[in-house]
């Protein structure tokens, strides 16, 4: 996956949080879709997690010798360390 860039006024605001995102891998290992299943509390902050999945590719699920269409929740947690 693709890391999410901090949006710039969600880190002057400091605003933090997990963002889970749903997503549907098609055969090739493309992203078909993407949406937010669990909100940051932000915005910003899952429009930029849903904007690095849609930016990202991943392995073809196998089964059985088959490749098949996958779903999978990724989390993107944006947070600043003391």
């Amino acid at each position: 996956m693709v890391k999410p860039p901090y949006p710039p006024m969600s880190k002057r605001l400091q605003e933090a949080g997990t963002a889970i995102v749903q997503l549907l891998i098609d055969e090739r290992g493309a992203i078909e879709s993407a949406h937010v299943v669990r909100s940051s509390g932000y915005r910003r902050l899952d429009d930029a997690a849903r904007d690095a999945v849609l930016a990202s590719t991943c392995t073809p699920h196998i089964v059985d010798g088959t490749v098949k269409r996958a779903t999978a929740a990724v989390p993107f947690t944006f947070g600043f360390t003391n």
